[in-house]
C-alpha cells in the first residue's frame, strides 16, 4: 500500500513562503518547526514525523 511522505509546492518568494509555513506548523503543534534548507531553491518542513512539506521555488 502506498502512503503520502511529502508534499511539493512551488512557490514565487522561498525565503517569506517559508517563514510564513515555519509559523503556522509552529502555532499548530507544541514543537518549534523549521525548515531545511536543501538547496538554495529548494527547503523541507517536518509536519510530522512521516510527512514533510517542501517549498520549491519556480522560477519567473
Amino acid at each position: 500500500m502506498k502512503h503520502l511522505d511529502a508534499l511539493v509546492l512551488y512557490v514565487g518568494d522561498l525565503a517569506v513562503s517559508t517563514a510564513f509555513y515555519e509559523r503556522l506548523f509552529s502555532r499548530c503543534s507544541e514543537a518549534t518547526c523549521k525548515a531545511i534548507m536543501l538547496s538554495p531553491t529548494f527547503a523541507s518542513l517536518p509536519i510530522s514525523s512521516s510527512l514533510s512539506l517542501s517549498l520549491k521555488a519556480c522560477s519567473t
